[in-house]
């Protein structure tokens, strides 16, 4: 059976990651940026024509979702980062909680032992 271990450096270097990719999300430059304030903040001049008010209608409801997902998606990065930061945080705690459960089940078993006769 696999040993399950915390590992504490392989989790930083996952958060790493994550703060990559969300400075990647928020960055000049990057997608919610060209979203907000560069070239897709604005529907193109599809006309007046009614396939040009079609796809002014389309475009505004694909950058509304767009725009949408963006942001969970940053949000979802977001709330991993925290996360793992708590997780990295209190490992140290939860470790030394589990040394003293441990002993503490172990010197219940010896005293156990004890009282049945063993040495």
């Amino acid at each position: 059976m696999a040993e399950r271990k915390f590992d504490p450096d392989a989790v930083a270097r996952y958060r790493d990651f994550l703060i990559y990719w969300l400075d990647e999300l928020e960055a000049d430059g990057g997608p919610i940026d060209t979203m907000k304030n560069g070239a897709l903040k604005n529907a193109p001049a599809f006309g007046t024509t009614t396939e040009g008010l079609a796809a002014t209608e389309k475009y505004g409801t694909s950058h509304a979702t767009m725009w949408g997902n963006l942001q969970s998606l940053r949000q979802s990065l977001f709330g991993l980062i925290q996360a793992l930061n708590k997780a990295i945080e209190n490992q140290e705690t939860t470790e030394e909680y589990n040394v003293d459960d441990f002993s503490n089940a172990y010197a219940d078993l010896e005293g156990n032992y004890e009282d049945l006769g063993g040495s």
